[in-house]
């Protein structure tokens, strides 16, 4: 009954997500029930059609178990940890451009190690430029069943670059690391037009801790000469949902005000309307 639930949760929440996914071959199914390997690549840098089969060949492979209810649907990408060779997979696209926010999500099951512990798989988001990848975030966990999980950024780019998603059972010396991943979904949720130029990295001259927040977030502006500051939180899209107003250093902000996501702040002085400091948090 769980398993039945989180696949409607997954498909309700696909249908209404802002966008369409960017990764065609999102969960490795045919449409005859056949192993899918087109699009992704191993660390071999083949792509997954020169050997689309249930076979390992370069820590890759494929599994005959999904987290979906549907009998029909079967597949999953199976990747196995190895010395010296980072067992991993990627998929990559392109013709983007512009500051967007990005949600990856993605459903993973780990075995046990030969110690007992569960395998750690790692999921990356990044750029691949000149053949090397250049991690933006990454999430690194484990699952003893087949769970969701979902990592949200910023990034920008131009036509011509190459976003990639990297799914990764990383590098085991003398261990044994084995990982499933499927349905592999990749949106844009938001653009920053409307508050362009707020960096990735949090202003030197501002603080924000903890982030992510599960209770309380505190904005600390550093070095303020006691002037009346304003600070606007913007949501995912560019609206303005939040503005306080305070002649102190510190504003305090509570969840309850928020809904569980990535917002994006600015600082301001009120009088001169100078920008302080901008930059991003998450409630969690």
């Amino acid at each position: 009954m769980k398993r039945h639930l989180l696949i409607i949760l997954m498909t309700i929440n696909a249908i209404f997500c802002f966008g369409q996914n960017l990764i065609s071959n999102w969960k490795f199914q045919g449409i005859t029930m056949n192993i899918r390997c087109d699009g992704w690549y191993n660390s071999c840098g083949e792509e997954l059609t020169i050997n689309c089969d249930t076979s390992i060949h370069c820590n890759v492979g494929f599994h005959d178990q999904s987290p979906s209810a549907i009998p029909e649907e079967i597949w999953s990408l199976q990747l196995d940890a190895g010395f010296p060779q980072e067992g991993f997979a990627e998929t990559y696209v392109t013709g983007q451009n512009g500051t967007n926010i990005y949600k990856l999500r993605y459903w993973m099951q780990s075995t046990p190690t030969l110690s007992g512990n569960n395998s750690i798989g790692i999921c990356y988001l990044g750029l691949k430029s000149q053949n090397q990848f250049i991690t933006i975030n990454s999430i690194t966990d484990s699952a003893s069943n087949w769970n969701e999980f979902i990592l949200i950024d910023t990034i920008t780019t131009v036509t011509t670059d190459t976003i990639a998603v990297r799914l990764s059972a990383g590098i085991c010396d003398f261990c044994f690391n084995r990982l499933y991943f499927d349905y592999i979904d990749l949106r844009i949720i938001g653009t920053l037009n409307s508050i362009e130029n707020i960096n990735n990295s949090i202003s030197n001259t501002i603080k924000v801790f903890p982030n992510p927040a599960k209770e309380k977030v505190t904005i600390e502006i550093i070095g303020n000469k006691k002037e009346n500051l304003t600070l606007n939180i913007y949501n995912t899209i560019g609206q303005l949902i939040r503005s306080y107003q305070n002649n102190d250093q510190i504003f305090i902000l509570d969840n309850y005000d928020f809904s569980k996501g990535l917002y994006f702040y600015e600082v301001q002085t009120t009088t001169s309307i100078k920008n302080v400091g901008k930059g991003k948090l998450f409630f969690d």
